[in-house]
């Protein structure tokens, strides 16, 4: 993922913390509607694309995980005679702890999330390069190869929208919270 597209998220993220700040939500009290409409600039009130990114991400995800796991297994088959099952779990798991950071780092709108999930598709690329080496040896598949290849592809295609639908996500619940403590604050100094 470019540089450009964390600089824009992180300053959209700011102006909009920014918009918060220069308005007075109590005018605006009732309904949702109006605060989208009062809150967001033209940009950002455009639908941002839905949850099927995010999903679409996590699957290819999963795939790079799934050819991984089984590139792992055929080149420890080849090398030692036998797939344990530690280098198909470890493999696994690492990768599975790694998905769940990515996700768990992006939908609390930190930076971070974007930086784990630009080193987790180049470590699917760099897998693909030695799945293409290990199917011209002969010691594994091509499915392993397809899988890699798809999740490369995929994480390529769908990372840029679904980070910047949890970005838009994240700022618009803390932007209704913040909301909320205000109508609070405003109703215990003015109860009625």
């Amino acid at each position: 993922m470019s540089d450009w597209m964390i600089n824009r998220l992180i300053s959209q993220g700011r102006e909009m913390e920014q918009q918060i700040l220069r308005r007075d939500p109590a005018v605006y009290a009732g309904v949702d509607a109006q605060l989208e409409q009062h809150f967001l600039t033209p940009g950002q009130r455009l639908s941002p694309p839905g949850v099927a990114n995010v999903m679409l991400l996590l699957i290819c995800l999963t795939l790079g995980l799934a050819g991984t796991m089984g590139l792992l297994a055929d080149i420890a088959l080849a090398v030692t005679g036998s797939a344990s099952a530690a280098t198909l779990l470890g493999s696994g798991a690492i990768m599975a702890v790694w998905m769940t950071l990515v996700l768990f780092h992006l939908v609390q709108g930190k930076n971070t999330g974007v930086v784990l999930l630009k080193y987790y598709l180049g470590m699917l690329a760099a897998l693909l390069v030695g799945a293409v080496a290990a199917w011209a040896a002969n010691i594994t598949g091509i499915a392993n190869g397809l899988m890699l290849l798809c999740a490369c592809i995929g994480g390529i295609i769908f990372s840029n929208r679904a980070v910047f639908y949890l970005y838009v996500a994240y700022f618009r619940t803390r932007r209704r919270v913040f909301l909320k403590r205000r109508w609070q604050m405003e109703a215990m100094h003015n109860p009625r």
